[in-house]
């Protein structure tokens, strides 16, 4: 603030000063002034009459009355004129006061206006401090509308993204609907087949019955062979041998019927636990087809062997030339189940080979769920196979015990059936070690589908804490989005709030210069000045007030200003964790993609192996069934 403009004391008075001054000397010495002589014009005196003369001479009576009352009158006009002197003084006196006064007032209107040029000044800084701000808003919120449409941007696509992560989940959604049908199908499928499973034990029942009969049947044998053997002396060591092979016969069927139900107890106990591929179950019901039929080709020819035996039975050596055309049809018989086995045994390694490989890619793609409901699906078509393989096992057995007490008629039928037991122990030690083998790959598959439920929970896990993140980043980018608004409207609010000041500070610029022109003419009229001064501390206490609450806003505004750019801070700060969470999310979707095209391509590379290899088998088998055809023709 300037200094105050101090009254001058050098300065030379006005002329008003100067004239009261002479004028109130004058009235302090009355006295000397009325002793002053007042001549009148028409009063002509001799040289006697100065009192200067050397000679005075008495005045004439007449004169001292006409002076006298002269005397009089000017002293009364002399009373009226000091009256009026002091009237005068006194009126100069409340002059100089109001000067002195006026002066003052000038003097404190003048600092006023300094002090409120100065407040004009400030508030000028004010406003240029006001419009940088303005300045640095308008730059925040550029910066801010830059990264509103940045986070708009990414806010698309990460909708995009959203909307093709949901594709994908409804997809596999619709996968895992299309397999659990599948699922419920296979269900019903393996209820059926248990159903069947349980009419063939109803039929071995009535097998095992059966074989009773034929037990019964070959007592009846053994004693008519007794007879016969008591008839023909010339045979008794024959019937020696024949007693003992059939002592022998019934220990080993007893022995082989001990084995055949614990296989069979042993293929109960494992059929519900037997796991393996849907290409191998249709193989080996295709094998155990040739086999049926092969075995079906065996009874007839056995059959066919019977009736000329029995038709030869009083000629020894038409049944010792029958019994060597049954050993060489055995002989053929046996090439051909030779051969049937090694096709068996080549086709059992290779889908050892290739349960190995689908093993591993079990192992590889346990998390999709298709696979693991097709694989539950093929391990239940594989016990229905198991059962279906029992019963015509069973069936098989049967035929057997029959072409014993067939047999036990005859010597060659005796060899023939020890041959065929041989046959069939052996064939029960290859489908105990299939069991076994069958039973290791069913408890790695076990374990394996076990992992595979582990790795599924663990993808629905993941899923599930992907959806939950996705939602979370949702919520966010919706909070992020209405505080992106509520920071837009803040900014329109601040413009507006800076528009106002603009206005108000224009509003002052002019009531400033009211001020200055009031002033200027308050020196010219001290009245004017008095009530312009007047409205002048009216206006200054407004405008100080103005100032007051401006400044207070321009406070707020700068608070504001600053929350706005703390927000703008923090918003930034969760665009960048929502950018992070996004990336992250992003990632986990391609590795998930990359790991579905990965177990698809595996899957669709099995199913070509397991194609191949079914088509070779199926060749195999052929080759195996026309050398077959070719032995017997």
């Amino acid at each position: 603030m300037p200094p105050k403009r101090q009254p001058s004391k050098l300065a030379r008075p006005s002329p008003l000063t100067r004239f009261s001054t002479s004028m109130v000397s004058l009235l302090k010495n009355p006295q000397k002034d009325a002793q002053a002589p007042i001549l009148n014009g028409n009063d002509r005196r001799t040289i006697t009459d100065s009192p200067n003369s050397s000679m005075l001479s008495l005045p004439m009576t007449a004169e001292p009355a006409t002076v006298n009352i002269d005397n009089e009158v000017k002293e009364q006009e002399i009373a009226e004129l000091h009256g009026k002197l002091q009237e005068a003084a006194l009126a100069i006196d409340n002059g100089n006061q109001l000067i002195s006064s006026l002066q003052e007032r000038e003097t404190s209107l003048s600092s006023a206006l300094d002090e409120a040029r100065a407040e004009i000044g400030l508030q000028k800084a004010a406003l240029q401090a006001a419009a940088d701000a303005k300045r640095t808003v308008e730059t925040a919120k550029a910066v801010v509308e830059k990264e509103r449409a940045e986070s708009w941007q990414q806010l698309a696509a990460t909708l995009a993204n959203l909307r093709k992560s949901e594709n994908e989940i409804g997809d596999v959604r619709r996968e895992l609907e299309g397999t659990r049908t599948s699922l419920e199908a296979k269900v019903v499928e393996l209820k059926r087949q248990r159903s069947e499973r349980a009419e063939a034990e109803r039929a071995l029942q009535e097998l095992r019955q059966r074989i009773d009969e034929l037990e019964t049947s070959h007592a009846q044998s053994t004693a008519a062979l007794t007879e016969k053997s008591r008839e023909a002396a010339t045979k008794h060591d024959a019937r020696v041998r024949l007693e003992d092979q059939m002592a022998k016969l019934a220990f080993e069927k007893a022995t082989l019927e001990n084995s055949h139900a614990e296989t069979i107890a042993a293929l109960q106990r494992k059929s519900a636990e037997e796991e393996s591929e849907h290409d191998a179950r249709t193989h080996a019901e295709r094998e155990i087809e040739d086999l049926r039929k092969e075995s079906q080709r065996l009874h007839d020819t056995i059959s066919q062997t019977r009736a000329e035996l029995e038709s030869k039975v009083t000629e020894v050596n038409a049944e010792m030339k029958m019994r060597q055309i049954a050993q060489g049809e055995l002989a053929a018989a046996q090439s051909s189940n030779h051969e049937l086995q090694g096709v068996l045994s080549r086709t059992r390694a290779e889908l050892e080979g290739k349960a190995s490989r689908l093993e591993e890619e079990h192992a590889r793609r346990v998390r999709v769920e298709q696979m693991i409901s097709l694989i539950q699906a093929e391990k239940r078509e594989v016990e229905a196979l198991l059962s279906r393989t029992a019963t015509e096992l069973r069936g098989m057995t049967a035929e057997v015990a029959k072409e014993h007490s067939v047999g036990v008629e005859l010597e060659d039928r005796l060899h023939t059936v020890q041959q065929e037991k041989q046959e069939l122990a052996a064939a029960n030690t290859e489908l105990r070690a299939k069991l076994e083998a069958t039973a290791t790959e069913a408890g790695q598959e076990r374990l394996s589908l076990a992992r595979a439920e582990e790795e599924l929970q663990l993808s629905q896990t993941r899923r599930n804490n992907l959806e939950s993140t996705l939602s979370h980043i949702r919520s966010e980018l919706d909070a992020k989005v209405t505080e992106n608004l509520s920071l837009t409207a803040r900014v329109s609010d601040l413009e507006t709030s800076i528009s106002k000041l603009e206005t108000k500070n224009e509003e002052k610029s002019e009531r400033t210069s009211m001020l200055e022109k009031e002033l200027m003419k308050s020196t010219q009229a001290l009245e004017d000045a008095r009530r312009e001064h007047a409205d002048s501390l009216d206006l200054v206490r407004n405008l100080e007030q103005q100032l007051a609450g401006e400044t207070a806003t321009v406070d707020r505004d700068q608070v504001e200003i600053q929350r706005t750019e703390q927000r703008a801070r923090q918003f930034e700060q969760k665009c960048k964790e929502a950018n992070g969470e996004l990336s992250k999310a992003r990632e986990r979707a391609r590795k998930l993609e990359a790991e579905v095209k990965i177990e698809r391509q595996r899957a669709e590379k099995a199913e070509k192996d397991m194609r191949d290899a079914l088509e070779r088998a199926i060749k195999a088998a052929k080759g195996a069934k026309e050398g077959h055809n070719c032995i017997i023709m």
